[in-house]
Order: C-alpha cells, then sequence, then structure tokens
C-alpha cells in the first residue's frame, strides 16, 4: 500500500486493516505452455518471483488479480498462501530507505571511535548505498540485506546487528550493509528500479536465462557497489540476509555439487542452526534448495573465498512490525555467535624485498581458496589435523605451509613472498578509458602472441596479439588496476581502466610541499587513497587528512620513501579512479567515458629531487618501456565504496580523516564453535 494511500485513509478518518489480505503466495508451473516460455509470461504480471524450484515451477508473490490473469494464460497456479502481504503495506512499520540511511549515520556518530559510515555509491534512482564499519579485527565478515526490497525483515536484523555489535563488540571488523536494493524498499519491490534481481546479477555462474538477470554480470550499481566493497577489504566469512523462508543455506546455489569447503560450510551452517531460536528453522546446501545462477554467495566463495551463507531470516518477508522483536531475538544468539567464530589461521602476505602487502591466492589441499586483500591480509577455517597450503602470487614464488590445526588455537602466519618474474612494463595507454571501442594496446618489448590480464578476484582475460600490439576492449574489463601476464614477466597493476560514468570524477593532483590536492566532485564518506611505485607495484596507503565532495588532501609523506614514479589511485562513492605518473605531468582518469583520459598531473612544487626511472627487472633483466621516465605510475583514490575512515580534526578545523580503523579488540575464545572445525 502507497504512503499517500495510506494519507488519504487516514484523512478520511479510515485506518487499513492489518490483516486485510492483499497479497498471495502461489507456485506457478508452465501449464499448458512449455518450461522454456514460463519465465516470459510470468514477466508479463506484476509478481515478485523465486525460483525455479526443483521442479521447474516458480514461487510468485502476487495479487490475486495478477494469479487470476496467470491462470487466464493457461498456467497452472497452485496458492499455497492467501494472506501474504506485500511489503509495501507494511512499508510505515519499517525503516524505509532514508530512515535506515539516518539510522546508520545516528550510529556512527554516536560510536565515533568503533563505527564508520562508508558511502559505497548510488543506486539506479540516486538514492546512497550506505555501510557501517564496526570495529576491527584480525578477520573480516561482511553482512548485506535487502538485495530484494520487499524481504524487510532482513534488512531489521541487519540493523539490529550492528546494534548489537556495537554494543558487545565482537573480535572480527564487521562491515553491515542492511539495504542493497533501497530502491527495492522504496517502492515495495523484490527488483531495482531496471526491474533486476540483484541477487542473480553477480559475476559467478551468471546466466542470461535467470529471470530478470540483467543485461550482463554486474550490470547494476548496486550489485557493482558490493564488489568493490569486496575487492579492496577481502572478507573472510559473510550473511546474505533475505527473507522468504526459514533456514540458512551454503554454496553451492548453481548446482548440488559439493564445494571444496563442503564439510566446513556444512558445520558452521549446522552451528547457526543450533543456536537460532526460530521455529523450524534447518540448514541446507543451497542448489538443493533451489538452483540459481549469479548469487551473492557464490561469486563471494568462487572469486574471493569467502564463506558466505544465504540467511533466510523469516518465513514471511515482511512480517507485521509487532513480531519483529522476537524474530530479531531469535537470531540474534546464532549471529554473534557466528560472529565470534575464530578462524584456525590469519595472516599476511608481503614482499619480501620491500615489504608491501600482496594480494595472493591461498589454496587447501582440498582445493578451497581464500585470498588475501590489498593489505596483504587473510583469514581461513580449516579442518582439526595436518593442513597443507599453498601461497600464489603472479610474479612471486609460491609457497607450500604445513600446519597442525588444533581446535581452538588460531595461528598466525607472515608470509615474505620472493620475486620470480616481476617486469616493469608501460602499457601505451596505461589508461584505458571505460567504453565499448577495441583498441590496440602496446606492451614495448613483448611480442608474445597473447598476453593475460588478471586480477584478485576477478575472471582473467587473455587478449591477443593484433598489429603492434593487442586488442581490447576496456568494457571487457572491470574498472580499476589490472596486472599483465607476460612470458617475459609479471607486471602488477601496470594497466588501469576507467569507471563507466561520471558521477565521481578526479580532475586534477597538485603536489604543495608534503600533500597532495585532489580536486574532482562526488568524494564520500569512507575515503581511501594510496600510491602505486616500485617494480612490486605494492599499495602503499595515504593518509586524507581533509575531505569534502569536490576535492582530497592526502599526505605524500609516504612517497619522499619510495622507489621510482608514482601513480595515484582513488576509490570514492563506489567509482575507482586514478592519476597516472604525478611527478611526470601525466593523465588522470576523470570518471568520463571519451576519447581523451583528462588532463594533466601538476608536477610538484616541493618533492623528491628526483624520480628515477624503473626499467628492466624480472627474470629477462630487459627494458620494458619506450617511455623509461614513465614507470608504472597508478595513484588510486578511494573513496567512499571500501575502507573506512576515521575523521580527527586538524590545526586548521578542518576535518581530518585517519585510516585507522577505531579501538583494537583482542581476540576471545569461543566455546561454541563447531568441535570438529575450527
Amino acid at each position: 500500500m502507497s504512503r499517500l494511500r495510506w494519507l488519504l485513509l487516514a484523512l478520511l478518518g479510515c485506518s487499513p486493516s492489518p490483516d486485510l489480505p492483499v497479497h498471495a503466495e502461489a507456485w506457478v508451473g508452465a501449464g499448458q505452455h512449455g518450461p522454456q516460455d514460463l519465465p516470459a509470461l510470468l514477466a508479463s504480471q506484476p509478481l515478485s518471483v523465486d525460483g525455479p524450484g526443483a521442479d521447474g515451477r516458480f514461487r510468485v508473490i502476487a495479487s490475486h488479480h495478477a494469479l487470476d490473469q496467470l491462470r487466464a494464460l493457461g498456467l497452472d497456479v497452485q496458492v499455497s498462501r492467501q494472506d501474504h502481504r506485500s511489503s509495501a503495506s507494511r512499508a510505515p512499520e519499517y525503516h524505509d530507505a532514508d530512515q535506515m540511511a539516518d539510522a546508520l549515520r545516528d550510529l556512527a556518530l554516536a560510536y565515533p571511535g568503533e563505527a564508520e559510515l562508508v558511502d559505497l555509491g548510488r543506486s539506479v534512482d540516486g538514492r546512497p548505498l550506505l555501510a557501517l564499519r564496526i570495529g576491527s579485527g584480525d578477520w573480516r565478515v561482511r553482512i548485506v540485506a535487502a538485495h530484494h526490497g520487499d524481504e524487510l525483515s532482513s534488512s531489521e536484523l541487519a540493523l539490529a546487528v550492528a546494534e548489537q555489535v556495537l554494543r558487545q563488540p565482537v573480535s572480527a571488523e564487521v562491515w553491515v550493509v542492511p539495504h542493497v536494493n533501497p530502491d527495492g524498499v522504496a517502492d515495495g519491490s523484490r527488483y531495482n528500479s531496471r526491474a533486476v534481481d540483484l541477487n542473480r546479477n553477480y559475476g559467478f555462474k551468471w546466466a542470461d536465462s535467470e529471470y530478470r538477470a540483467g543485461d550482463a554480470p554486474f550490470s547494476e550499481p548496486e550489485s557493482r557497489a558490493i564488489r568493490v566493497l569486496s575487492s579492496y577489504r577481502g572478507f573472510a566469512s559473510g550473511l546474505s540476509m533475505h527473507a522468504g523462508a526459514a533456514l540458512i543455506c551454503y554454496v553451492w546455489n548453481y548446482t548440488t555439487q559439493d564445494s571444496p569447503d563442503q564439510a566446513l560450510l556444512l558445520a558452521q551452517a549446522e552451528a547457526y542452526r543450533q543456536a537460532c531460536d526460530l521455529s523450524g528453522f534447518y540448514q541446507i546446501n543451497g542448489g538443493a534448495w533451489y538452483v540459481t545462477y549469479g548469487d551473492t554467495t557464490d561469486w563471494s566463495y568462487g572469486r574471493q573465498g569467502t564463506l558466505d551463507y544465504t540467511l533466510e531470516v523469516s518465513v514471511d518477508k515482511t512480517p507485521p512490525a509487532s513480531q519483529l522483536e522476537g524474530l530479531i531475538d531469535d537470531h540474534m544468539d546464532a549471529v554473534q555467535s557466528f560472529l565470534q567464530r575464530e578462524p584456525a589461521l590469519v595472516g599476511t602476505v608481503r614482499d619480501a624485498l620491500d615489504d608491501t602487502p600482496l594480494e595472493a591466492t591461498i589454496t587447501s589441499e582440498n582445493g578451497g581458496a581464500s585470498v588475501s586483500g590489498v593489505d596483504g591480509r587473510f583469514a581461513r577455517w580449516l579442518p582439526a589435523g595436518g593442513a597443507s597450503l599453498e601461497i600464489q602470487a603472479p610474479g612471486y614464488q609460491g609457497q607450500v605451509v604445513e600446519l597442525e590445526v588444533v581446535m581452538g588455537e588460531a595461528q598466525v602466519l607472515d608470509l615474505a613472498l620472493e620475486r620470480d618474474a616481476l617486469l616493469t612494463l608501460r602499457p601505451e595507454p596505461a589508461l584505458l578509458t571505460w567504453d565499448d571501442q577495441e583498441r590496440e594496446l602496446l606492451l614495448p618489448g613483448i611480442d608474445d602472441p597473447q598476453v593475460t590480464l588478471s586480477r584478485v578476484g576477478y575472471p582473467s582475460l587473455t587478449i591477443q596479439r593484433s598489429g603492434q600490439g593487442y586488442a581490447v576492449a576496456s568494457a571487457d574489463l572491470e574498472p580499476g588496476p589490472w596486472t599483465v601476464e607476460t612470458s617475459q614477466g609479471v607486471a602488477p597493476r601496470a594497466l588501469f581502466v576507467g569507471e563507466r560514468d561520471d558521477r565521481v570524477q578526479l580532475t586534477s593532483v597538485g603536489w604543495q610541499a608534503d600533500e597532495l590536492v585532489v580536486e574532482g566532485q562526488g568524494f564520500a564518506d569512507g575515503t581511501r587513497a594510496w600510491a602505486i611505485t616500485g617494480q612490486a607495484r605494492g599499495l602503499v596507503p595515504l593518509e586524507v587528512l581533509q575531505a569534502d565532495q569536490t576535492g582530497l588532501v592526502l599526505d605524500a609523506g609516504p612517497l619522499a620513501e619510495l622507489v621510482g614514479v608514482a601513480d595515484l589511485m582513488v576509490v570514492s562513492s563506489g567509482a575507482q579512479l586514478a592519476a597516472l605518473d604525478l611527478a611526470g605531468g601525466g593523465v588522470v582518469d576523470t570518471g568520463a567515458p571519451s576519447d581523451t583520459q583528462g588532463p594533466g598531473v601538476d608536477s610538484p612544487t616541493t618533492g623528491p629531487d628526483s624520480w628515477p626511472s624503473v626499467v628492466g627487472g624480472g627474470r629477462c633483466g630487459c627494458a620494458a618501456s619506450s617511455r623509461p621516465t614513465l614507470a608504472p605510475a597508478l595513484f588510486l583514490v578511494t573513496l567512499a565504496t571500501v575502507f573506512g575512515l576515521r575523521r580527527r580534526e586538524r590545526n586548521s578545523g578542518r576535518p581530518r580523516v585517519s585510516l585507522e580503523h577505531g579501538l583494537q579488540h583482542g581476540r576471545s575464545d569461543n566455546p561454541e564453535a563447531p568441535q570438529e572445525l575450527v
């Protein structure tokens, strides 16, 4: 029921009955039609659709009139519940999109040391996608809710968990996103404003045959925002909260085959079930429940190794507000236990020569894999007993680590990888503006028939030699830094792909004494910035000293100790931007698709006396750049999407943002952890 209708009823002295059966729940089969025709026929009516189930039928929530229309089309409609109220009719009793944003802001203000508001971007209709970062720890957990805007009990539980963790801190760093789909929440719709099911839009096993899966993987700004957050933060585990059933399910969702970590995932799901007080609650494999493609949890586990679970909070997607307190209480002990369950192993992967953090893959002997984040940190749960791990990063010698995993004893690893085939390589162009045009990428000194572009957590792309260079379309690559892998060596983060829109822009970078002054637009809460330099091209965090929507002031002090020319990387409000070759008057990514790469970078008025070129390197020892004074220099300014920044007051009185993450919470033992797995 719309707010306008509520208002009209109030003016007439009437009140809508909370028990009025507006919608029904039903299972719909193809009936007189072929199964392949069913999705299109369902799309002809205004309904919310789940499925298909194992028998090919779709679970729908719709008005009785819409169900009658489906029957008239010759479909088989079996009503399973007559009185399923739509979330739109109950929205006044829940946090709407604006109220949820205000609630997160209030928590960040009330707990300035422990909580930080992070802007992840904008929805299709321009609503902010907000996250709350809580605490710090040796591992990170992500809680997201309301991928489907009509499943409001999920978002209320997520908000309640954030409040609870702030009152009773846990050992992990917890990120909470209550409204992944604020437009759907506003409309009382499962889908976003482009009628896309966001939980079918992720880029692992995505299929265009899925119902309303979008035009392509990550075609929607909401799913891209979650990907950017995850790419720069690195989560060990997570809960993707939904509603419409009472269960927790584990990957895979696209198949009923076991994942490499099947035993571990099953044990943790069972532990949640045992701690949950909700009547009839159970655990199940996702594919055994019903098969889906492009699911959040499949992507999180398949690309990044996150032990991510789908949590169906309640059978009623938006139960009466009078039931919320009891529903939240039924789940709270289980969620708290999930957050407190310590991994068996936490660690850091770094370059043995200069200690810069490395993004690496940590693979167990069972085939399960985790990745370290941009800060080199990772966490793994492992079965008790002997364990063998292989650590790999492109351009480095791999390591094999043998462990004895003891229940209840967390181990800490500091892994330093030796360089094996690092190559300093400056592609031409080094910055690809995001569009759908195919271009020739020049790689000086490389004559391989094909090379590979890679990035941790993303599918690799092999590009073929064409003329003097290699054919590549930036639309085939997602925004951000990419590594170039050749037979002669590996060039980390040598290529940067620009953003696909101009909502957030980086227009110029100036160097003043020990500060970098960045100008642009659209910068938001949660800005992060790094320098990228040297042969290892590791990310060196730069403190954000001052920030507003049109500019940033960054601490350039770390640049004085770096070897080689530096680039700048910026991520803010879901956008990943770059300024290349700061000292050499290079180019910046404005965020606007065009044939130009934007204005140049102002040279430093004060800075290092010289920035020596970095040429050659790797096993081949060859010079890899036709412009020896331009080593790969990517400076990313990462704003509101990934990391949380804690604001402090500077002497000038302007807000000062720090890369520190508030109070450090110690580790605590969890006696409720599963006995057979730690």
